[in-house]
């Protein structure tokens, strides 16, 4: 590939168009997988980061592939394959944020912000004057028969939530153990507590957490004293360093704060994921609002002694606090910039010719690093040619081949390319949220995301008790392409195929595994296993041709 970095005061998006459409002298998928890594992974893609010029250039590009293999455009406006959305590129705590709490005796308790509480980045904005319920974790699990708004009116309330979840260090424990359940971010608990009417969240750290925290950092000062008696026995003129000592102190003042957390504005993402304000209060204001609250003689009247009570029983235990209410004004300032789905569709024939396969995988990455990168406080380029060119790259590779058959598929194939995924799966929520083809007419759903880097000839295949006839399928396109597959039953995860599997769409997701360089600078080109690449592009089609001719998938939940 050709013209990788562009000279001054020629226009970037022209020039590339020019570029890209050079074909190659020998058409192989391996050279075409070759020429798309390297050039979506080059650095003057920029790290294909939002609102750069380089995502903008990695989208002329998958535009002017899907032309040249012969996809109809399918988005609803008329700039061509383009489907664009607005993606928040900055978020600022804005001015005059405010919040008091009123108690039934008419005390009031004005909290600082950035001191006592802060606003969350994802939620919304304006202006508050609620009363206040408290609903335990804000679970509702079908799974585990737990639902904490059962018998609880959170209508036109501010709801105050634990964050994570009951018996968190219990195996046992029907929400998946002692690790995080589905139930546990910050998102799904806002998105149901809006669901049941809730007008604002208050997020609080629950004790078990707080707890957790401290004991690691009585682990690290512990080791840290053995390091300093060290030093002090090999030198008792001069002692301990002065280094040693003032690390201990920045050791305790940590600890003492992880006694009473205040998360940072971002620590729930940057960009807005739920219409209602999102505020995090530390555990202790939220003790003196029950304290205020409640009856002198109510029991439990601490959050420490409401979880040790929910644990001990298993059940909620939620209620509301009589005669209180929050008031105040949030305020977040956001920058926004366009984004844009690029869109292809493969046209079907006979009589499923209407029902849609969408084949995935997202082009963003995470530019020169910031917010995503393992790399923190690193300005390099990540140029991202496992995540996600090699997804894009085998994308590319089942759309040619498929076009490029005499008789057209028994269902109409939809192509996405993905702006957003490193924002949140932004553009494959803006997807399912606004389809171009309904999501009732949508059968099933594959992701590439990161398959580049093959190793021991082993694919992950996540989201296989999507569709109870997934197993199968897999085996099937496997026979002639041979790979070692590594089926996970759970359709949600980190990427893409998971705002489909949330619209109860059957996915498959297609990965070959972490490594050192995910989400670094040394995500590059020359690490890539491209005839991996090739190899499970041909696995894709493989699963396509069996979703084509069969009967439609029906979603099914995964069992825990």
């Amino acid at each position: 590939m050709k013209c990788f970095r562009y000279p001054a005061g020629v226009a970037a998006v022209a020039l590339a168009a020019v570029c890209i459409a050079q074909r190659p002298s020998v058409d192989s998928p391996q050279l075409r997988v070759s020429q798309t890594t390297r050039f979506l992974a080059s650095d003057d893609l920029e790290g294909r980061g939002v609102g750069t010029r380089g995502i903008e250039l990695a989208a002329q590009f998958i535009a002017q592939r899907f032309a040249e293999i012969g996809l109809e455009d399918l988005a609803p406006s008329p700039g061509g394959p383009f489907d664009y959305f607005e993606i928040v590129t900055d978020t600022r705590l804005g001015e005059a944020n405010t919040l008091v709490f009123s108690g039934p005796q008419g005390d009031r308790q004005a909290a600082r912000v950035d001191a006592d509480y802060r606003p969350l980045a994802i939620g919304g904005t304006g202006e508050i004057d609620l009363p206040i319920a408290f609903a335990g974790y804000g679970i509702t699990a079908q799974e585990a028969d737990y639902d904490d708004y059962a018998g609880l009116n959170a209508a036109g309330k501010a709801v105050v939530l634990l964050r994570h979840e009951p018996r968190q260090d219990d195996p046992q424990s029907p929400l998946n153990g002692a690790d995080d359940s589905v139930h546990a971010p910050f998102l799904k608990k806002a998105a149901l507590a809006q669901q049941q009417g809730a007008a604002a969240v208050i997020f609080t750290t629950d004790p078990h957490e707080a707890k957790k925290r401290v004991e690691q950092w009585d682990q690290r000062i512990a080791k840290l004293d053995a390091e300093i008696e060290a030093s002090r026995s090999a030198d008792a003129a001069r002692g301990a360093p002065t280094r040693l000592l003032r690390r201990r102190q920045q050791y305790e003042s940590r600890r003492a704060e992880e006694l009473d957390p205040l998360l940072d504005f971002t620590r729930a993402g940057e960009a807005a994921g739920c219409d209602i304000p999102l505020l995090y209060v530390r555990p202790s204001v939220i003790d003196q609002w029950l304290d205020a609250a409640l009856p002198p003689n109510a029991q439990p009247r601490t959050l420490r002694a409401l979880e040790a009570l929910i644990d001990a029983t298993g059940r909620p235990l939620s209620f509301e606090l009589p005669g209180s209410r929050i008031a105040g004004r949030v305020a977040i300032d956001r920058e926004t910039s366009r984004a844009a789905n690029v869109l292809g569709r493969l046209r079907g024939a006979g009589p499923h010719a209407d029902e849609v396969i969408v084949v995935g995988a997202h082009y963003d990455h995470v530019g020169l690093g910031g917010q995503g990168s393992k790399a923190p406080g690193s300005r390099a380029i990540h140029n991202g040619a496992d995540d996600n060119a090699s997804g894009i790259a085998a994308l590319l590779e089942v759309a040619r081949t498929l076009a490029e058959r005499p008789q057209p598929p028994p269902r109409t194939i939809v192509f996405a390319a993905f702006a957003g995924e490193e924002r949140g799966l932004l553009g494959s929520a803006d997807y399912v949220a606004d389809p171009p083809v309904p999501l009732e007419r949508t059968v099933a759903m594959l992701n590439f995301d990161m398959v580049g880097r093959l190793r021991d000839n082993k694919l992950i295949v996540n989201g296989t008790a999507s569709a109870r006839q997934f197993d199968g399928w897999i085996d099937a396109a496997n026979t002639r392409v041979g790979l070692d597959i590594a089926k996970i039953p759970d359709a949600l995860g980190p990427s893409d195929h998971a705002s489909f599997a949330r619209q109860r769409v059957p996915v498959l997701h297609l990965f070959t595994g972490f490594h050192d360089e995910y989400h670094r600078p040394d995500d590059d080109f020359p690490l890539l296993n491209i005839e991996g690449i090739v190899r499970v592009a041909a696995l894709a089609v493989g699963l396509v041709d069996e979703i084509a001719a069969a009967e439609r998938p029906e979603f099914q939940e995964v069992d825990k």
